[in-house]
């Protein structure tokens, strides 16, 4: 009887562990952790086009994470609030930030395609979740010389909107 007991014991406790490992595998295999939201109204010249919320992997990666919410959010007195998006190549992406002179510290790409010839290149650390109809307006305005938009695309307002305290899992 007291070998059967350990044996209940034992295949109970391997049961429980399995469904532990499998539950956190699945949900790995789900994808990044989107930790923050942020958003950015676009203006198109003097029409405004409406609002891109992206969200941010904040697991994956905590520093470039941190640093485009702290310039979505303006909360270190600058940010992408007033910026543009200064190059624009379609089916490629859109490319913004960059707002101050002589630097590329804060430059971001919203791509449009896949671009698996930019991995190990360039860090992916978020997605667009809403608005990407946006994104495809601003990849078909008319450019003029080195893919610039003739008429100005700026960020009129950005900030951060809240986010379920246990993230939000997306497929990749």
């Amino acid at each position: 009887m007291f070998n059967l007991r350990r044996l209940v014991v034992s295949a109970a406790l391997l049961l429980g562990v399995s469904m532990l490992l499998f539950s956190s595998t699945a949900a790995a295999a789900k994808g990044p952790k989107i930790t923050h939201k942020v958003y950015f109204d676009i203006q198109h010249g003097d029409e405004s086009l409406g609002r891109i919320v992206m969200g941010l992997y904040g697991k994956t990666t905590p520093k470039t994470t941190e640093n485009f919410r702290a310039l979505a959010t303006g909360e270190k007195g600058f940010g992408y609030e007033g910026s543009t998006f200064h190059r624009v190549i379609k089916n490629f992406m859109i490319q913004g930030g960059d707002f101050t002179k002589d630097t590329n510290g804060s430059q971001f790409f919203i791509t449009t395609v896949v671009t698996s010839w930019l991995d190990g290149k360039h860090v992916v650390f978020g997605e667009v979740l809403e608005g990407y109809d946006i994104v495809e307006k601003i990849e078909n305005i008319e450019k003029g010389p080195g893919d610039k938009p003739k008429q100005t695309v700026k960020i009129i307002k950005s900030g951060e909107l809240p986010v379920p305290e246990e993230g939000i899992h997306v497929e990749l």
